[in-house]
């Protein structure tokens, strides 16, 4: 599926150089970033913007609120920039080992470090580090102060809005093509497991090992719908959104449990249910909800 860039919107330009990465003004770099949110996300903070397809956003600081952006087009997304940067992510062997140390708590969001403690929790020499922090640097997950050190993002309320924003213009606009096609096994199989889910949920001793089943199950949902594009820079950014969100659910001790499992299996079974009967609004309906519910549980559990 080809789709082209229609509005002005592009990643901030990578640095030309580890030096020149250092002598960044982070004021500047400050304001092209909320600038590119405003101009991709919609205003940022409470209140009302344009988003994509010049419909409006209402945020709110715990969760997005209706209206959302049903339908939307994703005609602005910046595909050959976003292609790049994916296959730069997918080639790179630190970026993979960054995500995992933050996993592992080996890294925390917010701390500082220099070049050489990032070297030594990585395992990295120093000249593919400045080649993976060039790439973190335009994923907004880490910033190079000058004469302080790099900064791992912290994920605040604005960094859990926005990705879970981006998410939901990904998936409003994969479930509808979705649709479309022949589904009928995969809802079959879905609705079977998420079924299995709630007796494993409901029942098991051990919560853990149906967490962690039903987890899978939950990615495989999300990245099923929006596999149907079959756009490796939509899908690379999906999972990139799908592990900040992870990150910062970490980071705030927002592990769930049971109740918020079985209510997120719910919230699946309405979506699949809904796409069982051909009634795509109520499909894309049941999904809005289920992010505004997602939202507020990473927030407030």
């Amino acid at each position: 599926m080809a789709i082209t860039s229609t509005s002005s919107f592009r990643p901030a330009p990578a640095p030309r150089s580890w030096a020149h990465a250092r002598n960044i003004d982070p004021r500047s770099r400050v304001q092209r970033q909320t600038r590119d949110r405003k101009r991709c996300l919609g205003a940022a903070g409470t209140g009302a913007g344009k988003g994509f397809a010049g419909q409006t956003i209402y945020l709110s600081v715990v969760w997005i609120s209706q209206p959302l952006l049903s339908g939307a087009p994703l005609s602005t997304v910046a595909h050959d920039a976003g292609a790049a940067l994916q296959g730069a992510a997918a080639e790179n062997p630190g970026y993979r080992l960054f995500r995992d140390a933050l996993d592992r708590g080996d890294l925390q969001p917010g701390m500082v470090l220099t070049q050489s403690d990032l070297c030594r929790v990585l395992g990295m020499s120093l000249s593919p580090l400045r080649e993976t922090l060039v790439l973190l640097q335009s994923f907004g997950l880490v910033e190079v102060k000058p004469r302080t050190g790099i900064q791992i993002v912290y994920p605040d309320v604005a960094f859990i809005r926005e990705n879970f924003q981006f998410r939901i213009m990904i998936e409003v606009h994969a479930l509808r093509i979705f649709a479309q096609t022949d589904i009928a096994a995969w809802l079959a199989a879905m609705i079977a497991a998420h079924d299995q889910s709630t007796r494993n949920l409901s029942d098991s001793a051990n919560v853990e090992a149906a967490t962690a089943r039903f987890v899978a199950i939950d990615r495989r949902f999300h990245a099923d719908i929006v596999g149907v594009l079959r756009n490796e820079a939509i899908s690379g950014t999906h999972r990139r959104l799908q592990e900040n969100i992870g990150m910062a659910r970490l980071t705030h001790k927002r592990t769930p449990f049971r109740q918020q499992l079985l209510d997120t299996v719910q919230e699946h079974r309405a979506m699949l249910v809904a796409l069982a009967a051909g009634d795509v609004d109520s499909a894309v309906a049941a999904l809005e909800a289920h992010f505004r519910a997602s939202t507020h549980r990473t927030f407030a559990a």
